[in-house]
């Protein structure tokens, strides 16, 4: 075995399926962040927290109907319980299709708005986009999508990192450091 494998098999950065969009998304998206942070940007996870709250009260509410209610004895709570459990889904399913969609990554920008990160695959030219939009422009980084992954599903970091590091040098500036 070369030393490159024993790398390569030591990587958290691997993609079982080379076609799964959303696996090479969400691993790359993973990697980025954690470039991102050892830059020392000012991530907001305010609304990620958000996100994990209401999830957690539909998970409450979920299980306590589930082990707790039983229709026949308490129809009055069950229902009252479901209509809470639906509201509180349709909150959560406004803020992630408005707020959220592709995000992965909130950055604060040196004027006080927010960045947010995001990833898209563009099949026919082969790449991985990372973009943000700020004031109505959007601003891309392209990765090769064969230098990205090798054909063992490995991210290639040092091609990984250049990239990120090349989208920082050039929107760096942008972005504001931590206090």
């Amino acid at each position: 075995m070369s030393g490159n494998n024993v790398q390569e098999e030591d990587s958290t950065f691997h993609v079982s399926n080379l076609y799964s969009e959303t696996e090479i998304k969400k691993i790359t998206q993973d990697f980025i962040s954690e470039k991102i942070r050892e830059q020392n940007f000012e991530e907001i996870v305010k609304y990620s927290n958000i996100r994990i709250f209401l999830s957690l009260v539909l998970i409450v509410i979920g299980t306590y109907c589930s082990i707790f209610v039983q229709y026949k004895k308490n129809p009055v709570i069950m229902i009252q319980l479901l209509v809470a459990f639906f509201v509180v889904s349709t909150t959560l399913i406004i803020f992630e299709y408005f707020f959220f969609d592709d995000v992965f990554m909130i950055l604060r920008s040196n004027n006080g708005s927010l960045v947010k990160l995001y990833c898209r695959l563009d099949v026919k030219k082969s790449t991985l986009i990372l973009a943000y939009k700020l004031n109505k422009n959007v601003f891309e980084t392209s990765f090769e999508l064969k230098r990205l992954y090798n054909e063992n599903g490995y991210l290639m970091k040092p091609y990984a990192k250049n990239v990120v590091m090349n989208f920082l040098s050039a929107h760096g500036r942008t972005l504001k450091l931590k206090n």
